[in-house]
């Protein structure tokens, strides 16, 4: 009898302690954000601390994240009213191309528009060109400054991060060199601008920024994609929620704006205090206030604000209809109590159980199907 006894203890007991620790499993591994990324880190810029490491060290090909590199000694070598002349090298190299033509002037900023925005290989080579004379002397130049910089772990094969020999990166050089290139307001400027148009000769050239999340996350500072077949999606990005800074660094994904904005959302998350941490979606939370040291684009800010004051008001009136709701439901049941004799409340009891029986049977049968 006592060995029954204690078989029929240990059997809730051993059930209970199973599901408790599959339900903090589950909650603990929900937090970590599912990335297909082969490299991936988000950083906080209060003390450069990471929030979120896989495989931070490992070199991989970068894509056109390099243009970072290329943009930051454009604009400590370059004015940016400077006319670049065209070569046959810039328009010989492969796509993506602003479509440059030989003997063809443009400024410099122009070009540094098309090379962060659009991405644009010839922009890229033309700079390096202006700077140093070739692009191989440029490359020296790019190397050189990865060391200074601390990106120790880089290393730079040309201008534009088209496939080459020994040209590769680590998620964290990448975002040491993405942090000392927005410290310069012009790189700020230029990679949180949604379109620009520049004319030359009459040909005019309009371009649009490939940076998704400058759209669908109020927080970004500024950033740069990146993609060849044999490094895949990469990204490189800052951004900032009030007091919450941090940089977002992948290499190698498959799902590039599903895997940064998992990693954006759980960055924010990581930083904020725990009464906020059950915070909203990205798109969705309060745009941060304007810091004198950002230059922010102001495409749409009207429409964006009525948003935010229309979801603002949405949530209010959905909590009023919650707390009505709820107090219509209480007196109906009190009433209800009152009127019924003691027999009829142990049946209704008594079928409450019988119900709440069978639906967890059902649920159970779904979850083993």
């Amino acid at each position: 009898m006592k060995g029954n006894k204690q078989k029929r203890l240990i059997g809730p007991a051993l059930f209970l302690s199973l599901i408790f620790s599959l339900t903090f499993f589950s909650f603990s591994e929900a937090r970590v954000p599912p990335i297909s990324a082969k490299s991936a880190l988000i950083i906080s810029l209060r003390d450069w601390q990471p929030l979120y490491d896989k495989s931070s060290d490992l070199k991989l090909p970068m894509a056109s994240t390099t243009k970072v590199m290329t943009a930051l000694l454009t604009v400590e070598y370059l004015q940016g009213n400077e006319y670049v002349l065209i070569s046959e090298n810039a328009t010989a190299v492969p796509p993506v191309k602003l479509g440059l033509r030989e003997g063809e002037r443009y400024q410099a900023d122009d070009l540094l528009y098309g090379l962060l925005l659009y991405s644009a290989n010839d922009a890229g080579v033309a700079l390096a060109e202006k700077v140093a004379g070739t692009e191989e002397r440029f490359v020296g130049m790019m190397n050189q400054k990865a060391r200074d910089l601390g990106a120790l772990r880089t290393c730079f094969n040309n201008a534009t991060g088209l496939p080459g020999e020994d040209q590769y990166t680590t998620v964290s050089d990448l975002a040491i060199i993405l942090h000392n290139a927005l410290k310069d307001p012009k790189i700020q400027k230029i990679m949180q601008t949604k379109y620009v148009s520049f004319e030359n000769k009459g040909r005019s050239v309009t371009i649009r920024n490939k940076n998704r999340l400058l759209w669908e996350c109020p927080w970004t500072i500024g950033g740069k994609t990146g993609f060849t077949r044999m490094a895949g999606h990469c990204y490189v990005g800052e951004f900032k929620n009030e007091d919450n800074e941090f940089i977002v660094a992948l290499l190698g994904s498959k799902r590039l704006w599903a895997d940064a904005s998992a990693l954006v959302d759980y960055g924010n998350r990581s930083l904020t205090s725990p009464s906020e941490e059950e915070t909203a979606p990205v798109a969705a939370v309060k745009k941060p206030q304007k810091s004198k040291k950002h230059v922010v684009h102001k495409i749409n800010k009207n429409k964006k604000s009525e948003k935010r004051q229309t979801a603002f008001r949405s949530k209010k009136t959905t909590r009023k209809q919650t707390v009505s709701k709820s107090g219509q439901t209480t007196k109906k049941q009190t009433v209800l109590k009152n009127k019924q004799t003691p027999k009829k409340r142990i049946a209704s009891k008594s079928e409450k159980t019988t119900k709440t029986v069978q639906r967890a049977g059902k649920k159970g049968d779904k979850s083993g199907a």
